[in-house]
């Protein structure tokens, strides 16, 4: 965000007199956003695809279809939030789909038990919608507007969880019930150390914390807002080095969010029939060469495994994702 330049703490009419009117970053950089443009596009597409099969007729299709338009609707959201240059509110939501990559790796991680924990995650959602009532109601009796009936509906509410979620109650240290905080009792670093992606804990240590700063307003983020110039620099230098920090972080954003959109379609993308495979990876080999890294994937095996996936020989198919299991591009549950 490119809201203020300030050559020192304190304000100043000299400070405030340079005013320099920077294109939007959709405007800089359109061929970073050309591939936001062009995943949204395909996936409202997918999406929106009426020969989809009901997902309701199992707990496992329910969630991976809910997963797939909830990230959709979150990577539309940040792409129209780095457009203008908001890139740290982008991350924001790219943290959340984060944390479904994790989740979709858990309840996918091991066939025999994924219908089971996708009945946990719903099950855990229904939960929270009930305490989220409770709240409600208790609110109105904490701020002195409640009547009696408020405190019969609280009692009513509890009684309700207690019977139809004693799963996810325990006892604490002091004797009192608890509810859980989460559907599988593991924190999201601990699901970061049970991924089968082996930079899955690095971007836990390096990316979930920058971007949870931003999520918790911590002194880094809220000071972020600004860019601070020495008196010594000039201001064109100053917003030549701005530009290109700002640049760096929006193509991190970007990176991120496509990566984990994908990887979420690895996961549940099965549940619609025209997700393709192959685009994917082809998407996620662009996303490699934005950040000057090189993709798992040459051109050359995307070619080929674009042509055995057009094709019906099933043995090749499932050499190829062994292959792609291997090179930790496909997970090792991946349908």
């Amino acid at each position: 965000m490119f809201l203020g330049l300030l050559p020192r703490l304190a304000f100043s009419r000299s400070a405030m007199s340079h005013i320099n009117q920077i294109p939007s970053a959709k405007n800089r950089h359109p061929g970073l956003f050309k591939v936001t443009e062009t995943v949204i596009q395909q996936l409202v597409e997918w999406v929106h695809d009426p020969d989809i099969a009901n997902p309701s007729v199992s707990a496992l299709g329910l969630v991976k279809f809910c997963s797939v338009v909830h990230a959709l609707n979150g990577y539309r959201s940040i792409n129209l939030l780095l457009e203008t240059d908001h890139w740290e509110d982008a991350g924001i939501l790219t943290r959340g789909l984060f944390e479904l990559v994790l989740n979709l790796e858990e309840i996918c991680r091991d066939a025999r038990t994924a219908e089971e924990k996708a009945q946990r995650f719903i099950l855990f959602g229904s939960l929270q919608q009930g305490l989220h009532a409770r709240a409600l109601v208790q609110y109105q009796i904490d701020t002195g507007r409640g009547t009696k009936e408020h405190g019969e509906k609280v009692r009513e509410i509890d009684n309700f969880l207690e019977s139809h979620f004693k799963q996810f109650l325990f006892v604490g240290k002091k004797g009192r019930k608890r509810w859980r905080d989460n559907w599988c009792n593991m924190s999201v670093r601990d699901l970061a150390e049970r991924s089968y992606h082996p930079t899955r804990i690095h971007q836990y240590t390096i990316i979930y914390a920058f971007l949870s700063s931003f999520t918790h307003s911590a002194p880094m983020a809220v000071m972020s807002t600004f860019g601070w110039r020495p008196p010594d620099k000039d201001w064109e230098q100053f917003d030549r080095e701005h530009l290109a920090k700002e640049q760096d972080n929006i193509i991190l954003v970007i990176s991120l969010a496509t990566q984990f959109l994908l990887e979420i379609l690895l996961f549940a993308g099965d549940v619609f029939p025209k997700i393709d495979l192959v685009w994917s990876l082809s998407i996620m080999n662009r996303v490699y060469e934005i950040n000057g890294v090189s993709p798992p994937l040459a051109s050359a095996e995307l070619k080929q495994l674009k042509e055995v996936f057009e094709g019906n020989d099933e043995a090749k198919k499932e050499e190829f994702r062994q292959m792609l299991q291997r090179k930790g591009v496909l997970p090792k549950t991946s349908p």
